[in-house]
């Protein structure tokens, strides 16, 4: 069985100030918060890293608002496809059927989600606690995070244009 990383011994992510004094931007070497090379991590590892620490923040926050992330990123998937099936919203969300649809089952509970002919939509609460979470959200990241989605976006983008991210 594997087991989280233990945050204490990974590295910081890259931050905007770092990936613009890059090699790739500037011909110096970008360094990590613990003074080596960005080269010399993988890649995984500092996407993992980052995807923790966010996970972990973001689990805390939520909590207060009965949510967690994965249902986060259920209510982001059904804005994006009002009135979608859940097979429709694991594909937006990239997540296995039947976690989209524990999900789905937690939030109609909640009253955030309503279920009608097999399909989902918002329901005004989950309209309010979908604004909240994404305000929590936007907090972590606060100044960096207009820049950070961008970044974010553009990877995204690019992995899935090269196949690397294929939801099935």
């Amino acid at each position: 069985m594997a087991t989280a990383p233990d945050p204490s011994t990974q590295t910081t992510p890259v931050s905007d100030a770092d990936l613009t004094s890059s090699t790739a931007f500037s011909g110096t070497t970008a360094l990590n918060d613990d003074g080596t090379p960005v080269e010399t991590h993988s890649t995984r590892l500092m996407l993992t890293t980052a995807a923790h620490f966010v996970q972990e923040h973001l689990h805390s926050q939520l909590a207060d608002l009965g949510l967690t992330p994965l249902d986060l990123s259920v209510l982001s998937g059904l804005v994006e496809l009002p009135g979608a099936a859940t097979s429709e919203i694991a594909t937006q969300c990239l997540l296995p059927d039947s976690a989209t649809e524990r999900s789905l089952a937690e939030l109609t509970q909640l009253g955030f989600v309503e279920i009608k002919d097999d399909t989902h939509s918002l329901t005004a609460a989950g309209s309010r606690a979908l604004e909240q979470a994404r305000a929590l959200e936007d907090a972590l990241f606060t100044e960096k995070g207009t820049t950070l989605r961008i970044e974010l976006s553009s990877l995204i983008s690019r992995l899935r244009d090269s196949g690397v991210l294929d939801p099935k």
